[in-house]
């Protein structure tokens, strides 16, 4: 089994299906961008969802809605896109869908909007990171009992 998380933005609103044992579950198309060779490419992702949280939250999952999935791999499809060359489609099988924290919230306090996002990391905070100190450990080389 492999299995993993990604995130994608939702390429059409979320579907609530009925299988033939009349058991229901949520489809949606997930499309996930990341760059190769200096240009972007997206990855397209068939995520089925039957935990049953899904059913109640698949009315959120409206296109173009950033979402995390985490799943299984079951198997993947060729396709051909609109310029006529062949995509690969992944699908997944679902075990947990969220929104992750992303954007602006609004401070309860003074209402002012705050991003989500942690700050950009300094040079001069990577420089002024404390290093942990490496022991060796005793007994010296060799005396580890891992089998491999």
């Amino acid at each position: 089994m492999f299995s993993g998380s990604f995130l994608g933005r939702c390429g059409k609103d979320a579907e609530i299906l009925t299988g033939a044992s009349g058991e229901q579950y949520v489809a949606l198309n997930v499309a996930e961008s990341y760059y190769s060779k200096g240009e972007t490419q997206t990855r397209w992702y068939k995520v089925y969802a039957s935990f049953p949280r899904a059913l109640k939250l698949a009315q959120y999952w409206k296109k173009g809605r950033l979402l995390e999935v985490v799943g299984e791999l079951v198997k993947h499809n060729i396709y051909e896109d609109k310029d006529g060359k062949p995509q690969l489609q992944l699908v997944v099988n679902a075990f947990r869908v969220e929104f992750p924290p992303v954007g602006k919230k609004r401070d309860e306090q003074t209402g002012e909007q705050k991003s989500s996002t942690p700050p950009p990391v300094s040079e001069e905070d990577v420089n002024n990171t404390p290093q942990m100190p490496f022991e060796a450990p005793a007994g010296g080389e060799g005396t580890d009992d891992l089998p491999f």
